[in-house]
């Protein structure tokens, strides 16, 4: 599990490398569940299940 080991070291303060973050950006879409869930452990350690949503509205329509 790849994406598992990136999101160990990131929660362990770790920076990740330029190669790492291009794997991560070329990764196949068969690979997405796995980067999903990765990412998803990094976010719920800082945010928690937390939810915030902003909108942006256009001020001049047409």
């Amino acid at each position: 599990m790849y994406f598992a080991s990136l999101a160990e070291k990131s929660l362990q303060g770790l920076i990740l490398d330029r190669a790492e973050m291009r794997a991560v950006l070329a990764a196949p879409d068969e690979r997405l569940p796995e980067l999903l869930d990765a990412a998803f452990r990094v976010r719920y350690r800082y945010f928690g299940k937390r939810v915030q949503i902003h909108v942006l509205q256009n001020a001049k329509s047409g």
